[in-house]
């Protein structure tokens, strides 16, 4: 869903708005439909990584709440994906030109920059979730591209890059739930902690990445 949904970023031009906002609506209900299965295995992965790198005793490792997860019908996801594939076919993608989707993919990498400078100035969950968005989208869209100069090494550093945001999103979440916030736990520390180092590298490869020699036709 955020492969298609950067793609279509690149093709503005030839989608109107209220379009756009269909797309949106239909690809976040895939989303959600997904998001629970698929944020209780990633907790689970991250705690164990947790507990093999800072060799925390099993005994400090609390449970999280058991919640039931539930699996989206086949028949719901069908829908879904059959009106985002009519919505694909009520657009007049085919008729922009290669400099129309590259002035896109420009002004992708300049908000993926602004969100950048930003999270230099704060550590602000919100500006760092909008950043993560762009730096996927640069990451796709690059992918479909691969002639733009420059576009293997923007690739690597993009991909790289959203990894190390999606984990410091993944600490922020698992920071939230309630039986690692107690006060005395050492999840506390070992969550920030981590989370520091995260910022070190992610700012660094941010900077590598925006620096690099802007895409051009």
């Amino acid at each position: 869903m955020k492969k298609l949904l950067a793609l279509l970023r690149l093709a503005r031009e030839g989608i109107a708005e209220h379009t756009m906002q269909s797309f949106r609506q239909h690809i976040r209900a895939v989303k959600n439909a997904c998001a629970c299965n698929r944020d209780r295995v990633v907790q689970d992965k991250l705690i164990d990584k947790l507990v093999r790198r800072f060799h925390l005793a099993p005994k400090h490792r609390p449970q999280l709440d058991g919640k039931t997860q539930h699996t989206p019908s086949a028949s719901y996801l069908s829908h879904q994906l059959h009106a985002l594939g009519l919505l694909i076919d009520s657009t007049c993608i085919e008729t922009l030109s290669a400099d129309q989707i590259l002035a896109e993919h420009v002004r992708c990498q300049l908000k993926g920059r602004r969100l950048m400078k930003q999270s230099c100035e704060s550590s602000d969950h919100d500006t760092l979730h909008r950043w993560r968005h762009r730096v996927k989208d640069l990451y796709f869209q690059t992918l479909a591209q691969p002639h733009l100069p420059g576009a293997r090494r923007r690739i690597q550093r993009a991909q790289r890059l959203g990894h190390l945001l999606g984990r410091d999103q993944d600490l922020a979440n698992l920071a939230q739930e309630p039986a690692f916030a107690l006060r005395r736990s050492p999840w506390v520390q070992v969550i920030e902690e981590h989370r520091d180092s995260l910022r070190q590298r992610y700012l660094t490869l941010g900077h590598k990445l925006y620096a690099s020699r802007r895409a051009r036709a």
